[in-house]
């Protein structure tokens, strides 16, 4: 008997990633369909029943063996086929694996939006008391005004005469301005990636997805894929994400893709790994 895998720790803050709940599913075996039903509690298989229309000689031989590796898990993905039943062995995975794609739990993944903390309004500060106006000094009166003193006649000679266009001494400093500097052009900004081609790949359903981003003036223009993973979940994956990465020039921040999720992953993990290179 093959250990049952011991279930990873749930962070208690996030969403749980399969519902309760029975889900049915099918796929081929040997030579007929494998249908099973399959019981989730507390986000692990609890029980598994079977409905075959298989070859009974090699779909026994395999159902025998595999039932008991799959209660209690959470994935089938590391449960091998049965020596002499492979086929049979791969409808049961098959459909077990079916089954608990349609048990995701669309909130799975998302990280919870904290409780922002109530920031303790102030005190209001006392208003100071006004301060008493001081009262108003006695006006003095004014003073006499002096008589003119008659200005002598030019022709006295004790008089010297008033020249009648002094020199003027200029100020310094009043000459005309220099011309004002022509203003220097600022220095264009840094962009966020370095220019040049960068490849990162990473495990999505069924297999890897490798990504190929051009960078070009510091700006994502370009994202090609070599896709390894299942067909029916990559391609409505893909077919949202990567319009997103183009508009937000990140792979940070996206939420996977409902029904997709695993291939989503596979995805944003590959586009995070290259931009990673490109970064400045």
């Amino acid at each position: 008997k093959k250990p049952s895998p011991t279930k990873k720790p749930e962070d208690p803050d996030s969403p749980q990633k399969y519902l309760d709940g029975k889900y049915t599913a099918s796929a081929k075996g040997f030579n007929g369909d494998v249908k099973v039903i399959v019981t989730i509690k507390d986000g692990v298989i609890q029980a598994l029943k079977q409905e075959n229309t298989d070859t009974e000689q090699f779909f026994e031989k395999a159902w025998s063996v595999l039932e008991e590796q799959i209660i209690g898990t959470d994935s089938v993905d590391d449960i091998d086929a049965v020596s002499g039943a492979t086929y049979s062995s791969n409808g049961i995975l098959n459909a077990v694996k079916k089954a608990l794609k349609e048990a995701i739990n669309p909130e799975y993944g998302k990280k919870p939006t904290p409780t922002p903390t109530k920031k303790p309004t102030p005190k209001p500060t006392a208003t100071p008391k006004p301060t008493a106006t001081p009262k108003p000094t006695a006006t003095p009166k004014p003073t006499e005004t002096p008589a003119a003193t008659p200005t002598p006649e030019p022709d006295d000679p004790d008089v010297t005469p008033v020249p009648e266009k002094p020199n003027v001494t200029p100020t310094p400093g009043t000459d005309e301005p220099d011309a004002t500097p022509e203003p220097t052009e600022a220095p264009e900004p840094v962009g966020m990636y370095r220019d040049g081609t960068y490849t990162g790949s990473a495990f999505g359903y069924g297999g890897k997805t490798y990504l190929i981003i051009t960078i070009s003036g510091g700006q994502i223009v370009s994202i090609e894929q070599t896709n390894q993973d299942t067909p029916e979940f990559f391609d409505p994956a893909w077919s949202t994400i990567y319009s997103q990465i183009m508009a937000n020039q990140s792979a940070d921040g996206i939420d996977t893709v409902s029904g997709a999720t695993y291939s989503s992953e596979g995805i944003l993990d590959a586009a995070q790994k290259a931009l990673a290179q490109a970064k400045n």
